[in-house]
């Protein structure tokens, strides 16, 4: 068709406004079938090229040489020559039709020959001039139509033919083959302009809906609005709706004209003519915009200002995107003395929005800023306006603590092969940037200590590859890397220097190797706030001496496991460590401990586990019972001091709470302490001392409900000791109070010596002194002796089941002998 088709101002697609037109267009759609584009041929202008009798044939005469005739010139054709006989141009006539919404030229030439001047100009009333002669009935090829056809298309447009006569005074018209968008321009107020547009030949696209404000480009873009109204009514698909913000053209108190153009496309969505009217309308005078200015954006803020130039002293909205999605619902109400001077207002009409909580994920996000006409009573009457948009990020929130540690925790036997792992932690909602991270190692010397002011100096003396007894550091950089959200493990493995000496051989007891991670930035927030140099706590390894326990005279039995340390745990001559003098029966593992200990060959042979003998396992298949002392109580004396001497003591008591024993039991006594309740703590010594087999004492305690803890600085206990209970019954080596043991090694390194006889849920050696290795300030022996002595069954003891005193009359010694 030539011209675009527009839906009448008086249909209801117009007039009852966007959020009721679905409904109509279901009602009354008979109203809509009459512009469906139809099977017509529609031009819009008709032209003459000029008098064949005039006297000035124009500058350009000879068309072509296939002769005289009708031809089909696309508008956006460019033939040769570009003038009509009467000197009209061809870019005018093209352009004419091309506005008319017509895609053809069909036009009459003639061909122009020496000596038999069949003519003198290009576009002609041929009937007239070739009286008698043929007319052009098509030529081969190109856009040649025979006479019939072209007047059959002049015939078919719609076009006022008054004062044209077809083979008289027609020498060109427009016309177009295909049909022309259909559009309607719905609506336009001071703050929007809206419609719809479609191409027929391709409802499926989108096509340009240009607008313009008094004659002004303001906008070129497709349609982008789904109008399900439109698609229902002409049984299309695709977004054909069209909605433009054009407050900031109109808000100035004046009436402005808008008009929206479109253009026809082709079936890839290429422009074929245009740009085609679909409808103009007068806007306002409208209510002046609201006076703004978008002044910054940053990570944490986006700030600016705004005030209503007809309300100037009411306060208007300040509504915030982050990429088109509205995230704040503020009002320009902070003060802007700045603003109110400049225009000679009062007011409040500053913003200052945080947001920092949409920006900090390490993106590029799009702030932008809508306003409102409002009126005297601050009522909203037009709007969103933008006030501006801006670009923030990408932006950082992120908070880094760095820590060192080691799989062999705080103590390392000098020897052992020691290794540090590094963490980061990132506790900040985005990844961090890329951050430098570096590892500094200290080498304190025994007797030295070492404190975080110490760790931040810069000691200058490196460490050497033999470590002295001096205090020195070593420092290097890890390559620099950006650490995402949670914990990262930090590979160190073959930096240079070596983040870890390789073996610890040659270090003196008491050594220690410290370790600390920096980072640089370790922090920033949305705000800009950087935090520089942050230092993990120093983790510290000590070398130490591995301690080990020894049972002599006894053998040693476990209702669970029997689990030492040994570093020689290879059997033969030369084994040194954790065992038992006799027998281990365990109804566990029996790990690292040997028995039969002075017996030559394989020292296992008197180990007996209830698990399958594997390495240093020894395997057996028995259940073991713990004995369970029975002693009877009657007549017995209630201990009402929780510090009684020994040497005031003499029979069997029974306590009520905790009790602490601190002095040697004298010749002769025989003490028996049954504790229904309450914690034993050993502070000093306890020793026997006697002249003969019949002075030899003996003290028992029982424990049913408690703990035993063993001061760190007591080194000999003599006699008979069980603790139990549920939950409780522990034997602690090394304490320094009741509820109070300890692991630490300067605080435990001191040898214990028991001569008797231990009974416990749990056994917890945790004294440090000595190792199977031989070491300077280190001797080679175990941290806990426990020894089944002789006064244990020498002592004469009160019976279990109420009998007298056993009386030893002679002693004779049974195999085997070891």
């Amino acid at each position: 068709m030539g011209r675009l088709r527009t839906i009448s101002s008086r249909s209801a697609i117009r007039t009852l406004g966007l959020a009721t037109v679905t409904a109509l267009f279901l009602a009354v759609a008979v109203q809509f079938l009459p512009v469906v584009p139809q099977a017509t041929h529609v031009s819009a202008l008709i032209g003459s090229g000029g008098n064949p009798g005039g006297t000035n044939p124009g500058p350009g005469y000879a068309w072509t040489s296939k002769g005289w005739g009708w031809y089909n010139y696309s508008v956006n054709g460019n033939p040769s020559p570009v003038w009509f006989k009467d000197g009209t141009s061809w870019s005018s006539v093209s352009n004419a039709c091309r506005s008319a919404g017509a895609d053809r030229v069909i036009a009459f030439i003639i061909l122009t020959q020496s000596g038999t001047n069949a003519g003198t100009g290009a576009v002609y009333q041929y009937k007239t001039y070739y009286n008698g002669l043929p007319v052009y009935n098509g030529n081969a090829g190109g856009g040649w139509l025979p006479n019939s056809t072209a007047q059959a298309l002049y015939n078919s447009t719609s076009d006022n033919k008054t004062g044209w006569t077809w083979g008289s005074n027609v020498a060109w018209f427009c016309y177009s083959d295909n049909p022309s968008p259909l559009a309607s321009f719905d609506g336009a107020n001071c703050s929007t302009a809206w419609g719809w547009v479609f191409d027929p030949s391709n409802s499926g696209l989108s096509v340009r809906a240009d607008l313009q404000v008094d004659g002004n480009t303001k906008i070129w873009a497709n349609t982008s609005t789904y109008r399900g109204d439109v698609n229902a009514a002409y049984g299309i698909g695709g977004v054909h709706g069209f909605s433009y913000d054009i407050s900031g053209w109109v808000n100035d108190g004046s009436a402005h004209t808008i008009s929206v153009f479109t253009y026809d496309i082709d079936s890839s969505g290429n422009i074929t003519r245009g740009p085609i009217l679909i409808g103009s309308r007068v806007v306002g005078p409208c209510d002046p915009a609201p006076q703004t200015y978008f002044d910054a954006a940053s990570c944490s803020t986006a700030s600016g200002w705004a005030f209503d130039r007809s309300n100037t002293g009411v306060s208007i909205p300040a509504h915030l995107q982050v990429d088109g999605n509205t995230k704040i619902w503020g009002t320009a109400n902070t003060s802007r003395p700045d603003v109110n001077a400049a225009f000679g207002i009062g007011g409040n009409h500053g913003f200052s929005l945080d947001i920092s909580s949409f920006v900090s994920d390490g993106a590029v996000h799009t702030i932008s800023v809508y306003t409102y006409n409002i009126n005297s009573a601050g009522t909203v009457t037009g709007g969103p306006i933008l006030i501006g948009s801006k670009t923030v990020g990408p932006c950082y929130s992120y908070t880094l603590t760095p820590s060192v540690s080691s799989p062999a925790g705080a103590y390392i036997e000098a020897g052992d092969a020691l290794n540090f792992q590094y963490q980061v932690k990132n506790s900040g909602p985005t990844a961090s940037l890329v951050v430098a991270d570096a590892i500094k190692q200290y080498v304190v010397p025994v007797g030295q200590s070492l404190n975080t002011y110490t760790m931040q100096d810069n000691i200058t003396a490196n460490c050497p590859n033999a470590f002295s007894t001096t205090l020195c550091a070593t420092s290097w950089q890890l390559p620099p890397r950006s650490f995402g959200v949670g914990t990262t493990s930090v590979d160190a493995t073959g930096s240079s220097p070596p983040y870890t000496p390789t073996s610890t051989a040659g270090l003196p007891i008491g050594t220690s190797i410290c370790q600390i991670l920096a980072l640089d930035p370790a922090s920033q927030d949305p705000y800009g706030n950087i935090v520089h140099g942050r230092w993990s706590a120093p983790f510290c390894v000590r070398i130490v001496a591995k301690p080990y326990f020894t049972v002599t005279g006894g053998d040693i039995s476990s209702d669970g496991n029997i689990t030492s340390w040994n570093a020689d745990n290879t059997g033969g001559a030369g084994y040194a460590g954790a065992g038992s003098q006799l027998a281990a029966l365990a109804t566990g593992n029996i790990t690292s401990f040997v028995t039969g200990t002075g017996m030559s060959g394989n020292p296992s042979s008197l180990a007996f586990a209830n698990t399958t003998a594997a390495g240093t396992k020894y395997g057996g298949g028995y259940t073991e019972t713990m004995p369970t002392p029975v002693i009877s109580t009657a007549g017995a004396t209630v201990l009402t001091t929780s510090t009684p001497s020994l040497s005031s003591l003499n029979g069997v008591y029974t306590r009520s709470g905790d009790l602490t024993l601190w002095d040697p039991t004298p010749a002769g006594k025989s003490v028996t302490i049954v504790m229904t309740s309450g914690n034993l703590y050993i502070s000093n010594n306890i020793s026997y001392s006697y002249g003969s087999l019949a002075q030899i004492p003996r003290l028992t305690v029982i424990v049913q409900n408690g703990n035993i803890y063993v001061n760190n600085n007591v080194s000999e206990i003599h006699g008979v000791f069980y603790v139990g209970g549920a939950g409780q019954g522990n034997f602690y080596s090394c304490a320094t109070g009741i509820g109070a043991p300890s692991t630490d090694y300067d605080t435990c390194n001191h040898q214990l010596t028991v001569y008797g006889a231990v009974t416990a849920n749990k056994l917890v050696l945790s004294r440090s002194y000595g190792s199977v290795h031989a070491t300077t300030g280190t001797p080679a022996a175990a941290a806990e002796n426990f020894f089944y002595s002789p006064e244990v069954w020498l002592a004469p003891a009160t019976s279990t089941s109420g009998g007298t005193d056993t009386v030893y009359n002679s002693y004779v010694s049974l195999p085997p002998i070891l």
